[in-house]
């Protein structure tokens, strides 16, 4: 799955537009040491901006955004995702939604989760529960769909699982310009 090369420049808070600001506000307050939101975009790096830019609009896209209380970690290398707080309603909303399931949404170490059941080819969000007691939630994008098909089961066990092959954001849609 190769995408053509697009340079891309990191962003600026004051490039963003103004919904995307929004959005954010408040919500990367404290991460890797900035006080303030536009203080900790500013300080990302390119993979970092663009895995969040990319986890926003699906969460947009999704209407969970608002489920979302603060992130804790955000990362584009080595795959693609975030670490949050989330409110408290996430599980419940997840667990109604016809277009997640619990199948295959586990992994060690944590306490759940679940699996964004595509369609259509592309990447699927999965989004793990990793402390319940602390609201501590994780989600990242899987390049191969487990659930799409018996290749896409294997691709997602060979590469993602036994090489370790994760995918970066520029796999999973970027770049964005937001």
């Amino acid at each position: 799955m190769k995408q053509a090369h697009v340079d891309v420049g990191q962003l600026k808070w004051p490039d963003l537009h103004e919904g995307t600001r929004t959005a954010l506000r408040g919500k990367l307050n404290g991460l890797f040491g900035w006080s303030q939101t536009d203080e900790v975009f500013n300080s990302l790096a390119i993979n970092r901006q663009q895995a969040l830019l990319l986890l926003l609009g699906r969460f947009q896209d999704l209407k969970l955004w608002d489920a979302v209380r603060s992130i804790t970690n955000v990362y584009g290398d080595g795959g693609v995702g975030f670490e949050f707080i989330a409110w408290p309603f996430l599980r419940v909303t997840l667990g109604g939604r016809p277009g997640f399931t619990k199948l295959l949404a586990g992994h060690r170490n944590n306490q759940g989760g679940f699996r964004e059941r595509k369609k259509s080819a592309g990447p699927a969000l999965h989004v793990v529960m990793v402390d319940r007691a602390n609201n501590l939630w994780a989600a990242h994008f899987d390049l191969y769909d487990p659930l799409a098909s018996v290749l896409d089961l294997w691709r997602h066990i060979y590469r993602e699982g036994w090489r370790n092959q994760l995918p970066s954001w520029r796999q999973i849609g970027g770049p964005l310009k937001q």
